[in-house]
């Protein structure tokens, strides 16, 4: 959970109303394994209805590709991203998934020691290739 969201106090308020969030954003407390599952519910619940703002499809997409767009709404890489979103809602999933990892914050992130954001980020690009390429298989299948 990003403490500083425009939404986060409110969010605390309705997901964790037991806990005083100004404590946790100090640091002067933190949070219980339960509350922080509670949490992350909450959010994913939210960036799942976000990302189905963003790609009307969503719902007809296999499962491993919502949690690839789901995971890069979450992760902000879908929302500072118009040419991808635009992409991939036009169908175009392998150069939304070229166009995904065109992005300073991938570029960089081995000398920034952040092999994680490569790691997670191509397994989103994985996600959008392969169903680039299932999608293409079906098309060219079709009577």
């Amino acid at each position: 959970h990003y403490l500083d969201r425009k939404n986060s106090r409110e969010t605390f308020a309705r997901v964790l109303p037991e806990v005083d969030y100004n404590l946790i954003y100090s640091g002067k407390t933190t949070l219980t394994d339960e509350q922080i599952d509670r949490l992350f519910g909450a959010d994913i619940e939210d960036y799942v209805e976000k990302a189905k703002r963003l790609f009307p499809k969503f719902d007809s997409y296999p499962l491993y590709l919502r949690q690839a767009l789901v995971d890069g709404c979450y992760r902000g890489d879908l929302f500072d991203s118009p040419k991808t979103r635009e992409l991939i809602n036009k169908g175009n999933f392998r150069q939304a998934a070229d166009e995904y990892i065109n992005r300073e914050d991938y570029k960089n992130a081995e000398k920034k020691g952040m092999r994680g954001i490569i790691i997670r980020m191509n397994k989103n690009r994985e996600s959008m290739l392969k169903y680039g390429g299932e999608n293409e298989k079906w098309k060219h299948q079709r009577p």
